[in-house]
Parts: structure tokens; sequence; C-alpha cells
């Protein structure tokens, strides 16, 4: 006794399709008296839909129980013409489960959506609203595909900073094996020198002296020798003035 929806019918007079509804009427003693019918045009919950610009991929149908559509966004005269449908699991729904979300191809255009299908409270009508598979994933891929080429950049650069630190410790390691072999060289010179080398220094104290110096000043070692003199400039030099003067023009021209 409740409101009738039947399947949308193609108009013989300017051809557009037409959403039948009909109600009965009862007699106070509750008999028959008669039906009110009406006729929808299915368009204005088309235009409504249209208006909330729900993507070309996305959907909105309302269909009757037995699956027929009775009004689809975007609009396919073909959901009306065939017994194919948009989602083609209804059956699934009963009264102990109103709601359900499904992953499926519509038979009507082919799309992949994922699909929300619930029975409407106070009129036998079930409502499924559709989104494109691919479209409510990309936001998902494009981030992955960001991070993802983040993460092989942050790799690249770290493997190029790790190879660029490596050569930097090979050249140093190189550097450092030419300066043992360098100052090797210079010590087996200093040590087998026959002529006497020291190092003192800027204060006037010894600092190293080679085995020909040591044994010129009549020490038996080189630490002897260093523990000896204090002050070469005034225990060492005849002339006291002479280390002032040498160490002036060393500072002045760098080499005498």
């Amino acid at each position: 006794r409740g409101l009738f929806v039947g399947k949308p019918i193609k108009s013989r007079v300017d051809g557009r399709w037409i959403l039948p509804i009909s109600r009965r009427i009862s007699a106070k003693d509750g008999g028959f008296a008669g039906t009110v019918a009406a006729g929808i045009d299915p368009e204005f919950f088309n235009a409504f839909y249209r208006n909330m610009e729900i993507g070309a991929e996305n959907l909105v149908v309302i269909m009757h129980p037995g699956q027929a559509a009775l009004v689809r966004e975007p609009f396919v005269e073909d959901a009306f013409l065939t017994d194919k449908s948009d989602v083609p699991v209804v059956s699934a729904l009963s009264s102990d489960n109103r709601v359900i979300s499904i992953k499926a191809a519509s038979q009507i255009d082919g799309v992949e959506r994922i699909v929300s299908v619930r029975h409407m409270n106070s009129l036998p009508l079930i409502v499924a609203v559709g989104v494109g598979y691919d479209g409510a994933l990309e936001h998902w891929r494009r981030d992955a595909w960001t991070q993802g080429g983040m993460a092989v950049g942050f790799v690249a650069v770290a493997g190029l900073l790790a190879l660029l630190l490596l050569r930097n410790l090979g050249r140093l390691e190189s550097t450092a094996d030419e300066l043992r072999r360098s100052e090797q060289e210079r010590r087996s010179i200093f040590e087998k020198a026959v002529e006497g080398i020291y190092r003192s220094s800027v204060d006037g104290r010894w600092l190293m002296a080679n085995p020909a110096f040591v044994r010129m000043h009549g020490y038996s070692s080189e630490e002897e020798l260093l523990a000896a003199v204090n002050d070469i400039g005034t225990e060492y030099y005849v002339d006291r003035t002479m280390r002032t003067r040498i160490g002036r023009i060393l500072h002045e021209k760098g080499e005498i």
C-alpha cells in the first residue's frame, strides 16, 4: 500500500524518459478507492547530481530493488534499456545488512569503481555511489611516486657522498703514505749526514740534533745535548748578539 516506483519508460510523445510513481487510495473502510499516478522527469535528479560535479568516472545510481536503474548520473540510456547493472551484487543487501561497500566493474560502461550501496529508509529504493578506482588511488599513487622518488634520490645522494668520501679517504691515505716516506727519507738524510744539523726554538732551546752534531760537541746522546743548554744565544754563541741578528735576517728575508 505504500509508494510504488516503476521502471523508467520512454514517452511516445517527445521521447523523454519518465519515472512513473503511483500510490493506492483507500476508502474509509479500507477498501480500494483508486490510485494516484504521476510521472517524474529523471533529468531533475540528473541535473542535481550534475551540479555537484561528481566527476567523469564517479557514479550516482538510484535503483529499484530489482536492480533496474531509475536515475543514473552520468546519464547512459543503455542503463534503462537492458538488464545490465552498474552494481551487479545488489542482491547481497538484506534487512540485516543495509549498507555494503564493494569493488565492482560496471556492466554499463565497464569502469571499475569502489561502490557503496544502501537501502533508502522510507522508500523502496536503493542508492549507490561509486568512485572510480583509478581516481580513488590517484593521490595515493602520486604520493607513493613522490616518496619513492625522494627515497631513490636520497639513496643516490647517499651513495654519491659515500663514493666521494671513499675517494677522499683514498687520497688522504695516499698523501699520508707520501708524507711518511718523505719523513723517512728526510730522517735518513738527517741521521746519516756528516755535517752537524740541529733545529732550535725561537726562544733559544735545542729541539733536535743529528748524531754528527752531537759528536762535534762532545755529548754521548741527543738527549744529553738537549738537556745541557737552556739558552743557545747566551750559553752557546761566543758573540751573544749573533743569534739575535740571525733571527732578524730570517724574519725579514726568510733565509740566510
